[in-house]
């Protein structure tokens, strides 16, 4: 067992390293979102302003995402989409893959006629949520 108690060593401290920067990493998005609340404003005065700045340029964007609405029960939704979108569904529904073709389409022709072409049980069963992001990429 003695050699053993070490590999247990090791363990615990990745574990206990693990954490620390588990917690680190949410102090630090906590700051990042307070800092979005400060840029948000000089966005909304020039929305296609892009910054390069220290390797990385700082841009907004819009994003969309495909929820299911409140007061919808989960197995009733995928059994509207399925009804729908039959390629769309799995033996356990991914929100994930709807929203990213909700994104394709409002890009392809905006929220309002994507919404409009939506089958009203679809409709009924799920929110098309937008919201503008800040983010940065290596430039």
């Amino acid at each position: 067992m003695p050699e053993q108690l070490e590999l247990f060593r090791d363990f615990v401290a990745l574990v206990q390293r693990k954490r620390e920067l588990e917690g680190e990493l949410g102090a630090i998005e906590t700051e990042l979102k307070k800092q979005k609340e400060v840029l948000f404003p000089v966005f909304e005065e020039n929305p296609r302003l892009r910054v390069s700045v220290d390797g990385m340029t700082v841009y907004v964007t819009r994003r969309y995402a495909a929820k299911v609405r409140e007061g919808v029960e989960r197995p009733r939704a995928v059994e509207i989409l399925g009804a729908w979108m039959p390629e769309m569904v799995k033996v356990d529904m991914n929100l994930n893959t709807f929203s990213a073709f909700v994104r394709e389409r409002v890009r392809e022709g905006g929220l309002e006629d994507f919404e409009a072409e939506l089958p009203a049980a679809v409709a009924e069963c799920f929110e098309i949520r937008d919201w503008f992001d800040i983010l940065a990429c290596s430039s």
